[in-house]
C-alpha cells in the first residue's frame, strides 16, 4: 500500500464565521452541570457545522514523520451542497497541486495530472464535514495527490464503520497563542482498524476549531499532524 493511501482521512474545521452565534460552547463546568457528556457535546458540534451550509475556509495542514508535508489551500462551500477544495504545497519532496469538485451529483478531482470523476452520494456534504471534523483534512488531500475520490460510507451498515470515534473528552480552556480554546481529545477507527489519535481544539469565541493536533499509525511508521483553520462567508 503507498504511502498516500496508508494515510488516515484526517480531515478540517473552521475558525471565526460572520453571523455564528458565539454561545454553541461554554465552559467545561457549565456543560457538566447541563449533564452533556463529551460525545453529546461533539455531536451538537457537527450539527452546528452542518448547519453552516455557505462560507470559505482556508488552511494550512503540515506533517511530520515518515512523511514530510506542508500545505495550503481554500474551501468553498455554496448551499450544503457544492464544495470546492483548490490546495498545493509540498508533499515528501514534491511539488503538488489538487483539487476537488462536488455539485450534489458527481465529484470529480485529483491533481493537473491525472483526474476522477464519481457520483457523489446522497447527502455528501454531510459526510464531508463529518471527516474534517472528526479526522482533518490529511487523509482527504493524500487522496487526492493519488488521484482517488474521498472516502464515505457506502451503505447504512458502513455508516457506523466509517469514521467512528472510540474515545473522546474535552479539556479546560486554555490560550493557544492568542486564542481562547478548549480541546476535544478523540480516539478513532476507520472501517473498524484503529487508526490514531487527535486534539481538535475550539475557540470559544466562536464555538468553532481552529486547530488539530494528531498522530497517524501507519504500517511503516508514525505520522504527525498539524492543521490550522480560518473561516469566512
Amino acid at each position: 500500500m503507498s504511502k498516500i493511501l496508508c494515510m488516515v482521512y484526517f480531515t478540517v474545521g473552521l475558525l471565526l464565521i460572520s453571523g455564528v452565534p458565539t454561545e454553541l460552547f461554554g465552559q467545561r463546568e457549565q456543560r457538566q452541570q447541563r449533564g452533556i457528556t463529551p460525545a453529546e457535546a461533539f455531536k451538537e458540534f457537527e450539527r452546528k457545522v452542518i448547519a453552516l451550509d455557505n462560507y470559505q475556509m482556508t488552511f494550512t495542514v503540515s506533517t511530520e514523520g515518515m512523511i514530510e508535508s506542508k500545505i495550503e489551500g481554500t474551501i468553498t462551500v455554496r448551499g450544503g451542497e457544492r464544495i470546492d477544495l483548490t490546495a498545493d504545497g509540498t508533499y515528501d519532496g514534491r511539488r503538488v497541486s489538487v483539487h476537488l469538485h462536488a455539485d450534489g451529483t458527481r465529484l470529480t478531482g485529483g491533481t493537473r495530472a491525472e483526474t476522477f470523476e464519481a457520483a457523489a452520494p446522497e447527502d455528501f456534504y454531510s459526510f464531508f464535514v463529518m471527516g474534517y471534523t472528526r479526522l482533518g483534512l490529511s487523509y482527504l488531500i493524500m487522496r487526492l495527490i493519488a488521484s482517488e475520490p474521498p472516502l464515505y460510507p457506502e451503505s447504512d451498515e458502513e455508516e457506523d464503520e466509517w469514521v467512528e470515534i472510540t474515545y473522546i473528552s474535552t479539556g479546560e480552556r486554555r490560550f493557544v497563542g492568542n486564542v481562547e480554546a478548549f480541546p476535544f481529545g478523540m480516539r478513532y477507527n476507520v472501517f473498524g482498524e484503529s487508526m490514531g489519535e487527535g486534539r481538535l481544539w475550539i475557540n470559544v469565541n466562536s464555538g468553532l476549531p481552529f486547530r488539530r493536533e494528531g498522530s497517524l499509525r501507519l504500517e511503516d511508521g508514525t505520522v504527525n499532524v498539524v492543521e490550522f483553520y480560518g473561516f469566512s462567508r
